[in-house]
């Protein structure tokens, strides 16, 4: 139903506003990692990221890495809290979060 269809668009449409908010935030908060910072941003939103590592990230915010189906491996040691969904749909198998604090219920929910 075309009720169901709009939601439907609307919910991936504010998946793509976040990523692309996260992604931002990530280049101004890594402005001196020129490139690569770039690269990870890209990355992010096209889904093509198969592997992190960021000793100064400390959150993993709502939708991060949400269907990016090629993502296997994150190294985030600093890393305290994880939102909803941050991994949903990824296929990540090896993580490092030493210092975690709080995760969401869902947050590897199909991961």
């Amino acid at each position: 139903d075309l009720s169901n269809e709009l939601n439907a668009q609307e919910t991936l449409l504010n998946n793509q506003t976040n990523k692309l908010s996260v992604a931002i935030n990530t280049l101004k908060n890594k402005a001196s990692g020129g490139a690569d910072s770039l690269e990870i941003a890209r990355s992010i939103i096209d889904k093509t990221i198969t592997s992190y590592n960021d000793d100064q990230l400390t959150e993993i915010g709502t939708y991060l890495f949400y269907n990016c189906s090629k993502f296997v491996e994150l190294n985030t040691p600093n890393v305290t809290e994880i939102g909803g969904y941050a991994f949903q749909g990824s296929k990540v198998r090896t993580m490092y979060f030493p210092k975690l604090t709080h995760a969401v219920a869902n947050a590897f929910r199909n991961a």
